[in-house]
């Protein structure tokens, strides 16, 4: 492994290569997956087509025809406010600028977001870590890993997971006001992205702390508003959110359209009165489930604070719970999606023997292959 790493720092060409030939494998499987699903259910459809399920027709019902005036006709109340404007945006104008099929163009466009955020990942994860196997490690993981196929579609995933990407690293490079305008990109493309701000917070107080600057309460504030180009930063992050909120004011009358317009699902339970239903035979299986799915992801995010990455462990943490807080469904998909979760299990992944690391792959590349079987027979497991 040593050797292999050695050879990776002296040969920084090579890592993009691999990670562009992991990421073409990934998606072979995919279509590998299709095949199987085309054969055994005997259809004539085109795999793009059969991927954007779900929630794809909402973010589809954005880019072709914008926000809708009004709830959904057919009595469920359910509309498009929940979802945030950045992705279906970015999609719209791609669809325009090559004329493109939809699914096509929206599928191979979030592709390379993912390749893109897999090439930022691991050139943070050299920076953070200094360990290049870990940041192919990551890659293979985050490829093959379960709920992967959700960075193909027309979903946020892709999008949020790079924008995250990017504002660590930047973040780490002090370079805020280019922080600030990934962070604001971030909230614009889902609300979760908003608590970056915490991440500064977290960092900032962390290096106050490391540098010995002193223990006044007056004196941290000082060093910090003395950086302006920080509080810029800082200051930019909310800008996703609150441009969404103005809008949805001036179109809804309600800044808050996108939060309250989640009880049309039924989303009005928290996590715990889910999961104690389902525990006390009341709930679902189901639930259970994403629950788990949940705790796993937050040791992940505790585990980062036992190497004192404190922004990282904080803001996974906060990816998990705030979702968590509200409902268990989809939580699956926000602790892959969220980035840093995962990049705890790494951390702990890659300290196993290399037998262990080929047999951990392989299972998480079979979960994922069911997954995504699933994901096209339409199960609502994966919602």
């Amino acid at each position: 492994m040593k050797r292999v790493n050695s050879y990776l720092e002296n040969n920084k060409w090579m890592l993009p290569l691999l990670i562009l030939f992991i990421f073409l494998l990934s998606r072979l499987l995919m279509y590998l997956v299709f095949i199987v699903w085309q054969y055994v259910n005997n259809v004539d459809i085109f795999i793009f087509d059969r991927m954007n399920n779900w929630d794809a027709g909402w973010y589809k019902s954005i880019a072709m025809d914008g926000y809708a005036p009004a709830p959904s006709p057919d009595g469920t109340g359910e509309a498009n406010w929940a979802f945030f404007p950045l992705m279906p945006l970015v999609m719209r104008y791609l669809i325009r600028f090559t004329h493109g099929n939809v699914n096509v163009v929206t599928c191979i466009a979030n592709s390379l977001f993912f390749l893109a955020g897999l090439v930022a990942s691991a050139s943070y994860i050299c920076k953070t870590r200094n360990d290049y196997i870990e940041a192919l490690l990551f890659c293979l993981i985050y490829s093959f890993g379960p709920y992967s196929f959700y960075f193909s579609i027309f979903y946020s995933e892709s999008l949020f997971f790079l924008f995250v990407v990017l504002f660590f690293i930047f973040m780490k490079e002090e370079r805020y006001i280019a922080m600030g305008v990934v962070g604001a990109l971030a909230s614009a493309t889902r609300n979760l992205g908003v608590l970056l701000v915490f991440a500064v917070a977290v960092q900032y107080t962390s290096d106050y702390l490391r540098r010995g600057s002193g223990k006044s309460l007056w004196n941290y504030w000082k060093e910090a508003f003395k950086n302006y180009r920080l509080v810029l930063g800082v200051a930019l992050i909310p800008l996703g959110l609150f441009g969404f909120m103005v809008f949805l004011w001036y179109k809804m009358g309600d800044p808050l359209a996108f939060a309250h317009i989640q009880y049309a699902w039924g989303e009005h339970e928290s996590s715990l009165q889910e999961v104690i239903k389902a525990l006390t035979g009341r709930g679902t299986r189901r639930k259970i489930y994403f629950a788990l799915v949940g705790i796993f992801g937050l040791i992940g995010s505790i585990h980062l604070a036992r190497t004192k990455r404190w922004g990282e462990s904080v803001m996974g943490v906060l990816f998990i719970l705030v979702p968590f807080s509200v409902r268990t469904t989809s939580l699956p998909r926000y602790v892959m999606g969220a980035y840093l979760p995962v990049l705890g299990w790494t951390d702990v992944f890659c300290k196993q023997k290399a037998k262990w690391l080929g047999i951990i792959l392989i299972i998480l590349a079979l979960l994922e292959c069911v997954l995504f079987y699933w994901w096209l027979e339409g199960k609502n497991i994966l919602i």
